[in-house]
């Protein structure tokens, strides 16, 4: 029983891991944005989220291989764990993609975060590309949000933050 128990855990774990960055997947992000969103309707709390895109990453592959590619995807990952707090849901989006999930946390400090983590990602010596940026996307929960308008005003966001020259942050205060 105890084997089981053990290897029911792990599948568990597999099924809701981003096998090459260790953080969680998609599967994992939805679930967990929907809990968060259901909590601060009932509760009127404050929660964030942050999307967050490599740029130019399609440039890092064909330059430097997938392999490199995937060295990046990795060491930006560990940016984002390290600089996030326990409460904070981190995880790979899709392709170079990434998600942050901000609990109790109002738009002045999903700004910092974001800024924050921006920082750091430039700021990072990446082993064979060296200079790497990102560009983030916030939103603000507000009561009138539903899962998609959340995602949808980070993706816009996140979109004006590509066409204002990429590396920086942006933000959507409305649905």
């Amino acid at each position: 029983r105890k084997q089981l128990k053990d290897k029911n855990k792990e599948l568990k774990q597999i099924a809701i891991t981003d096998k090459l960055t260790k953080l969680y997947n998609r599967v994992k992000l939805d679930e967990s944005l929907l809990k968060e969103l259901k909590r601060a309707k009932r509760y009127n709390h404050p929660f964030g989220l942050i999307l967050v895109d490599i740029d130019d990453f399609k440039v890092v592959n064909d330059t430097y291989g997938h392999l490199v590619g995937d060295q990046v995807l990795k060491e930006l990952s560990r940016i984002l764990t390290h600089y996030t707090r326990e409460i904070d849901i981190c995880g790979r989006w899709g392709g170079e993609e990434f998600m942050i999930i901000c609990p109790e946390t109002n738009y002045e400090g999903i700004s910092k975060l974001a800024e924050l983590l921006r920082h750091k990602v430039e700021s990072n010596d990446f082993k064979s590309v060296k200079k790497v940026t990102a560009s983030f996307g916030i939103s603000e929960f507000k009561p009138t949000d539903s899962f998609d308008s959340v995602i949808l005003k980070a993706d816009k966001a996140l979109y004006n933050a590509k066409h204002a020259g990429k590396n920086c942050v942006r933000g959507l205060f409305k649905n």
